[in-house]
């Protein structure tokens, strides 16, 4: 009997949960309980687990997305001329041609494009600085459409003691992925004569010492791979009865910034049922 009223007694102040078997502190009014230090941490609660087997719906694994291919540093040309594309505005790029020819070109703006070419080996040679090649360009961007470019450009140059002008237009249609270009531009040389390309200085008497020639190019890429492109670069140049046809096949290996093409070029002459084969290796860096 007296146990059963003590435990009455300790239930009433609230020192003992006999539910969950756990020390509980209860604030009574006019008493002030603070909990005992206890050197030991209690241990959690366990915690309840649902064992009910619950069923998720997960999303499909995504493919993998291939890569985009990566865009090509040396658009502006072909393997001989260039195409109607242009460098953008503070872009530029060193072009080194059948390892002979080296030209520079820089984006003045996104639609206007000057550049320099020029042949530093025949500064190693006497009288090279006077009869290499100096030329200036100039490509201007007209038209830019989602699959029609058109640009028009114009060289004038000095070489082996004579001067000259090009102008002409050329035209893109299509994309990176594949595309077809054609272009034609005329050709004016002075200070030599149609047959032999004798300077003027050597053409005593001639009546008409200057040379004009129309130019026609035309060809197309394909790109097999993100970075490999397939290329064929054809041109037709015309002068009174004389004729000369020029193909070059190449592929175009590039990264983000370098670019390399290997190919043939090959040279037939119209009049004399002439033609030779020269191999076409050209580097490019563009920035």
């Amino acid at each position: 009997m007296k146990t059963t009223g003590i435990l009455l007694v300790i239930m009433s102040l609230g020192l003992v949960n006999t539910a969950l078997g756990q020390p509980v502190l209860v604030e009574e009014p006019g008493i002030d309980l603070e909990e005992p230090p206890s050197s030991t941490p209690s241990a959690p609660a366990p915690a309840v687990v649902d064992r009910m087997p619950v069923w998720v719906r997960t999303a499909p694994v995504p493919r993998p997305v291939p890569s985009q291919p990566l865009s090509d540093p040396a658009e502006s040309r072909l393997s001989i001329f260039s195409t109607a594309e242009t460098l953008e505005a503070g872009q530029w790029s060193l072009v080194s041609r059948g390892m002979v020819t080296l030209e520079f070109a820089i984006g003045a703006t996104d639609w206007l494009e000057l550049g320099f070419k020029n042949i530093p080996t025949l500064f190693l040679v006497p009288d090279g600085a006077e009869n290499t090649l100096y030329m200036g360009s100039a490509r201007w961007r007209m038209l830019h459409t989602g699959w029609l470019t058109l640009t028009a450009e114009a060289d004038f140059l000095a070489f082996l003691g004579w001067a000259g002008v090009r102008a002409g237009l050329q035209t893109r249609w299509g994309s990176d992925r594949a595309a077809f270009h054609l272009g034609s531009s005329g050709l004016r040389l002075w200070g030599v004569t149609p047959d032999g390309w004798e300077v003027d200085e050597a053409c005593d008497g001639c009546e008409d010492p200057t040379l004009t020639s129309l130019i026609v190019n035309g060809g197309g890429h394909v790109r097999v791979s993100r970075r490999v492109k397939l290329m064929l670069d054809v041109s037709y140049f015309r002068q009174d009865e004389d004729g000369l046809l020029l193909a070059a096949p190449a592929v175009r290996l590039h990264g983000h910034h370098f670019a390399a093409d290997l190919g043939v070029a090959i040279v037939h002459r119209l009049d004399t049922d002439e033609g030779f084969l020269v191999p076409l290796v050209n580097l490019s860096v563009s920035y």
